[in-house]
């Protein structure tokens, strides 16, 4: 009987070894794009304005450019997925921010309402046809706001899809403002196939340079309105192969 056994698993070795070879996983990696943003330009700008602004940021980070007329101060950053603001109110007058009227302008020339975003954390994403109309916030005589603006051509809908610990659950969510942000390349590292694969995301991200976004903030005081719109340009990138 131990003979047969022996045989038995003797002979299921190589079976178990071919098994092995078809199920051999693919290697992947994935490519990431982290992209230098800043401020070029503030349209509706009064002509004694001053601006200060980095030559270089990363996509993320926490640095902040400046804007500054004898309305308002405006320190601003280009996100992830939402653009930070922190107004200030340089008047002995309320200062309104119209968030109704507030829009976003994307890279390839198309406009969108917006929604505000509370500090760094977006709130729960809704589809637009949903959501309640922003309330205008009001800055008070030397006052600040500080909070940032998701534009409502980023929320998208997330299918649920199994993890690593488990079922995870789909909802509403903001893709990044960057359209062209990361990639799957699929192949053994070098191949000509993984290669091609990597050349391809790298002239995606090429052809975001020069590109631009703006964002649309209408500011109302008394009886006198002023839209500011912020550009910022995609001035350079690097990407990270993860």
């Amino acid at each position: 009987m131990r003979r047969v056994l022996r045989s038995a698993l003797l002979a299921a070795i190589p079976v178990a070894a071919s098994v092995a070879c078809v199920t051999r996983v693919t290697p992947s990696r994935t490519l990431r794009a982290s992209y230098a943003t800043p401020l070029v330009a503030v349209a509706g700008a009064s002509e004694a304005a001053t601006e200060r602004a980095a030559d270089s940021a990363s996509l993320g980070d926490s640095l902040y450019y400046r804007y500054a007329d004898s309305v308002v101060e405006i320190r601003t950053a280009m996100l992830a997925d939402r653009v930070a603001l922190r107004i200030t109110n340089l008047t002995g007058d309320p200062l309104t921010i119209v968030w109704e009227d507030a829009r976003y302008t994307d890279f390839d020339g198309e406009t969108t309402t917006v929604s505000r975003a509370e500090g760094k954390r977006a709130k729960g994403a809704v589809p637009v046809a949903q959501r309640a109309v922003e309330p205008p916030t009001v800055i008070g005589p030397h006052r600040t706001f500080v909070g940032a603006v998701l534009p409502d051509s980023r929320v998208v809908h997330y299918p649920g899809h199994d993890g690593p610990f488990g079922w995870r659950s789909g909802g509403w969510g903001n893709a990044p403002l960057m359209t062209v942000w990361s990639a799957t390349v699929t192949g053994v590292p070098g191949s000509p196939d993984a290669e091609r694969q990597r050349e391809a995301f790298v002239s995606d991200v090429r052809d975001m340079m020069g590109k631009r976004i703006g964002i649309m903030i209408p500011l109302r005081t008394g009886e006198v309105s002023r839209d500011y719109t912020l550009w910022f340009a995609v001035r350079g990138a690097s990407i990270i192969d993860e």
